[in-house]
């Protein structure tokens, strides 16, 4: 009967260390999923996270993609914006004199803004409208509001969806350089483009 008894307990000894190894060895292949995960992570791809991963590495695993995301989505909406920049700093857009009328000159290189716009879809833009200090604050935001919103239609009729654009009047309340002479009041009224997101 004792000799039953510890054949049994042997037996039973035996299956808790068998179960044990599989566990470790399940620890183990878990344990090399991560590092390979966690490298084609870092090689910016995705690759399926295998299912013994605890949550809270995996919780990590998603933060890195989506902040590698972001910094991409970073880097695309400042090159589109780098982009536009360059094309305003050749060119402002100009408007005819107290008025939101676009000039015929200036509706090129709002073509051209449209073109770029265009070869990214999913970009989300911020119009924003600038005046100088001369005349009245409110005048000068309502006529800041009128040329971004007609500059918003322009892009619109040239096929740019009208909800990716947001057209804000600022009015003289975002000067980049004091207002004392000619030259700097025309660097003060511009027309400036910002991605805001996708």
């Amino acid at each position: 009967m004792n000799r039953k008894k510890l054949i049994g307990a042997l037996l039973l000894l035996l299956l808790i260390l068998m179960v044990l190894c599989t566990w470790c060895h399940l620890g183990e292949i878990a344990q090399k999923q991560m590092l390979q995960q966690s490298k084609s992570i870092s090689d910016n791809t995705l690759s399926v996270p295998p299912q013994n991963v605890n949550v809270q590495s995996k919780n990590k695993a998603l933060n890195r993609i989506l902040s590698n995301k972001d910094t991409k989505t970073e880097e695309k909406a400042r090159a589109i914006q780098e982009k536009i920049q360059a094309l305003l700093a050749l060119e402002h857009i100009h408007f005819k004199s107290n008025s939101s009328g676009i000039t015929d000159k200036s509706k090129e290189i709002i073509h051209k803004i449209a073109k770029i716009l265009k070869g990214h879809p999913n970009q989300q833009v911020e119009i924003e409208g600038h005046t100088d200090y001369s005349g009245n604050n409110d005048l000068n935001l309502k006529l800041s509001q009128e040329r971004v919103d007609n500059v918003k239609k322009a892009l619109t009729d040239l096929g740019i969806n009208a909800q990716r654009l947001e057209a804000v009047g600022y009015g003289a309340t975002k000067q980049l350089v004091s207002n004392d002479t000619k030259e700097n009041r025309q660097i003060n009224r511009r027309v400036e483009f910002k991605i805001i997101g996708e």
